[in-house]
């Protein structure tokens, strides 16, 4: 998968492009279908996908209080393993998001990107201030001849698969249904860091994990995991919580107990 992280490193194939509009954040079940559409579209023209995305997330930039459902590396595995060919990254700035929804299709998606389908989301805005909506997209590349395929809402078990669902789902530790509409287990990956090594005084070794602060975290609890290190599957427990006994002030916390594993994993990656 080819990897532009800016409109000046964008190279068009030599293809007709089909280019899904989104930001992804989570790559759920609902951005699959879209992604798996654009495929298909790109297919039957002999041409290649491009999933145009933006880092940060817009939300970030407006919303410091919003976080993630992946990190973006994994965001990028989960769209490569729906064999997209290409993704081209837009920073998203404050400059960009003045850019008005006409300026966006026509001369981003029309005279940079060159595409020849665009498959967007039934609630996919774009432009200043999202003032850019479905209706607007179409409008706006039919004089161009640019095809537009907007997406229906997308529903597992009569329930509409969101971001924002899953990150309510998480957010109250009920994993199996954030599980149901990702379409995927939840996973946290981070580096194990040293701790008090209070569980190591009462025989239960934990290791203690330092995360990106822009991904959100399951609700406080405990969770029976799979975590993998080197390569090797382990089952543990987690708990996710405070620790106002052990610190005077009540940080979060994320620590990890591995079943059958001996080792040292100070430093190490793990996910989780």
């Amino acid at each position: 998968m080819k990897i532009f992280t800016s409109m000046q490193q964008y190279v068009k194939p030599d293809k007709p492009i089909v280019t899904a509009l989104g930001n992804f954040d989570g790559v759920h079940l609902g951005h699959q279908k879209l992604i798996k559409t654009a495929k298909e579209i790109a297919e039957k023209i002999k041409g290649e996908t491009l999933v145009f995305t933006f880092f940060p997330h817009p939300q970030m930039l407006f919303n410091a209080n919003i976080k993630m459902l992946n990190s973006f590396k994994t965001k990028l595995q989960l769209i490569e393993s729906l064999g997209v060919e290409n993704v081209l990254i837009i920073p998203f700035t404050r400059e960009f998001s003045l850019i008005s929804p006409q300026v966006f299709v026509e001369e981003i998606l029309i005279k940079k990107i060159q595409t020849s389908h665009v498959v967007a989301g039934f609630n996919y805005s774009f432009g200043y201030k999202g003032m850019g909506n479905a209706d607007m997209l179409i409008n706006l590349a039919a004089p161009r001849n640019v095809k537009v395929t907007i997406m229906e809402p997308f529903y597992v078990d009569n329930e509409l698969v969101s971001s924002t669902k899953i990150r309510e789902y998480l957010k109250e530790g009920n994993i199996k249904e954030a599980e149901k509409l990702l379409g995927y287990q939840p996973a946290i990956s981070g580096k194990v860091i040293e701790g008090n090594k209070i569980g190591r005084k009462i025989g239960f070794p934990t290791a203690n994990l330092e995360w990106d602060s822009d991904l959100l975290i399951p609700g406080n609890g405990v969770y029976v995991v799979k975590v993998l290190v080197d390569n090797k599957k382990y089952l543990g427990v987690l708990n996710i919580g405070n620790k106002p006994t052990v610190n005077s002030q009540p940080l979060l916390s994320m620590e990890v107990y591995l079943l059958n594993f001996s080792g040292d994993l100070y430093h190490k990656e793990i996910e989780i």
